[in-house]
């Protein structure tokens, strides 16, 4: 879904923070489903079959739980991509049984997310345009299956390559403005389906503008159930009975939208579709696109964004997780790339470290990566045990827990957070919103690099180091200094980390910013994860330099410019 700001963990000892503390993923979104527990000074649990005999039984009601959240969620994210309601069920499984027992974090939960929506239903859109009037209704998906298996080919070589730092390189505003996108893209075609009409618009502010027309237009008691399961989402999420907190709310709407389903007697095209058996949902990609441009660049844009979600989301979870264990980036792209071949192979979606169930897993109590596959487990006893009940479900149920995703990306408060931590923050991120809707996600996304950067030779930074980082190491008494001067931006944080890394003090680390023009807030928002790295490594890093540099906004890691 999304990743976001998580309760900060206490300030470590041995880090003195000038510029702010904590760790500070890029927004707002990832929010536990129960209060995690406080960091603990114990070992982690083990890994690998000492860590499921140890520790199965909290595991298993952790993942128990986190699929009866998922179940409804993959139902919704598939049918609003164009796929069969079961594609998304075969990505959650192939996630839990088979991605994690070697994914990348310890914690998070694999899966399809509704981030890659409007990726998807674009996709299906196109190959079915291409395939012609005569072909059949799956045409358009089984092509857009090929985009899957190649992105997840091109998945494990990034993680062989060792590329899982590339995500640094995303700016968190850029990154935002491609969640505001898809939340806007998510609730302007949800919104017709929880109203039980069919949209005339194809475009996201198309759809939005004929939103008057068909509230009008709303078939009753179809809006009714859609209507009413939004509303209970949202209050649901407001109680705070601590045995409450252990049943999950959507699975508290989905009951009560199949007992009104039956009662109004829905319709047969307002209801999920299942087939009779798991194996006939499985479907096999259609190849014939292969060499199209329409396929390189789903293919590319899916690779992208697949990968840059999965890894903020991956790196996001350690302050969640009470043993504050690293995720291992790279190894985390070779397992997501691996389950995306099979998924693509075997007609399921893409998938990613999933935010709101990976949180929720945390929260449940899980400690191992064996509650990724207990989730796994439940749900594919769930598909062979109760498939009758999962064709009960209201379309417009699922679209209430789709529309309440996109809003957690696009509400104003997110906007409202960005303006927090400066204008050119707000600016970046609206430019990107902007760019994308002027041409896709891809071409967006990378305009929206290209306009961070020129905003930045804007505010003085010298354009002969955008991408190269002036360091200059110091040792003294056994301290390392490392004094950046110039620009300390975020297209050049790769190259200062590889300076950085190249240094192996036993004694502590200082990073000094004093004869730096414009540090942005991107290049902060990494040095705040560099500390975390380092304190979980019982290593001490400290920030100085910054006194002289004026901030653009009062917030703790605004950009800031001499």
């Amino acid at each position: 879904m999304r990743f976001g700001h998580l309760k900060k963990p206490g300030r470590p000892k041995n880090v003195r923070v000038i510029c702010g503390h904590g760790t500070h993923p890029p927004s707002r979104s990832l929010q536990p489903e129960a209060t995690p527990p406080p960091a603990t000074e114990q070992a982690p649990p083990a890994d690998g079959w000492a860590g499921l005999r140890q520790h199965y039984r909290s595991d298993a009601i952790a993942g128990f739980l986190v699929s009866l959240i998922a179940l409804p969620l993959c139902l919704g994210i598939a049918v609003a991509s164009g796929f069969p309601p079961v594609a998304g069920l075969i990505t959650a499984v192939v996630g839990g049984l088979v991605v994690g027992p070697w994914a990348g974090s310890p914690l998070g939960i694999k899966g399809p997310a509704a981030g890659l929506i409007a990726i998807m239903a674009a996709a299906v859109t196109t190959f079915g345009q291409l395939a012609g009037p005569g072909a059949g209704p799956l045409a358009g998906y089984q092509v857009a299956l090929a985009a899957v298996v190649f992105t997840g080919a091109l998945q494990i070589v990034l993680g062989w390559l060792k590329l899982g730092r590339l995500a640094d390189f995303f700016p968190p505003a850029v990154a935002q403005g491609m969640l505001v996108y898809i939340g806007l893209f998510i609730i302007s075609r949800q919104a017709y389906v929880l109203l039980g009409v069919t949209p005339t618009a194809q475009s996201p502010w198309g759809l939005l503008l004929g939103l008057p027309q068909a509230i009008r237009q709303a078939v009753w008691p179809v809006a009714g159930i859609g209507l009413l399961s939004l509303v209970l989402l949202m209050g649901l999420v407001t109680i705070r009975l601590a045995w409450f907190k252990r049943v999950p709310p959507p699975l508290v709407v989905i009951v009560l939208a199949v007992m009104l389903g039956q009662w109004w007697r829905l319709e047969a095209k307002h209801l999920v579709r299942l087939p009779a058996e798991l194996a006939q949902g499985l479907h096999w990609p259609d190849f014939s696109q292969v060499a199209s441009l329409p396929m390189l660049q789903y293919t590319l844009m899916l690779t992208v964004v697949a990968s840059l979600e999965s890894l903020l989301i991956s790196r996001a979870i350690v302050p969640l997780d009470p043993f504050r264990r690293p995720a291992d980036l790279n190894r985390d792209l070779l397992a997501s790339g691996a389950g995306n071949l099979l998924c693509g192979l075997l007609g399921g979606l893409p998938m990613i470290t999933e935010v709101v169930r990976s949180s929720a897993n945390v929260g449940y109590g899980a400690k191992t990566r064996w509650a990724n596959v207990a989730h796994g487990l439940f749900l594919l006893l769930a598909v062979g045990l109760v498939p009758g009940f999962l064709q009960l479900i209201p379309l417009p149920a699922l679209a209430a827990l789709l529309i309440l995703a996109g809003w957690r990306l696009a509400a104003p408060a997110q906007i409202g957070q960005t303006l927090r931590t400066g204008p050119d923050q707000l600016a970046v991120l609206l430019g990107t919103v902007f760019f994308i809707l002027l041409t896709d996600l891809l071409s967006g996304l990378l305009l929206g690099l290209g306009f961070n950067l020129l905003l930045l030779w804007l505010l003085g930074a010298d354009p002969r180091q955008l991408f190269r980082a002036r360091v200059e190491v110091r040792t003294h008494a056994g301290k390392t200094r490392l004094l950046v001067r110039g620009n300390a931006v975020f297209s050049n944080f790769l190259p200062f980390r590889r300076q950085l890394e190249a240094q192996f003090p036993a004694g502590p680390i200082e990073i000094d910013l004093a004869e730096a023009r414009l540090v942005d807030h991107a290049f902060l928002e990494q040095l705040a994860h560099l500390q975390a790295d380092y304190t979980q490594a019982g290593r001490t890093l400290t920030l100085t330099g910054l006194a002289h540099l004026r901030p653009l906004a009062k917030h703790e890691r605004a950009t800031r410019r001499a």
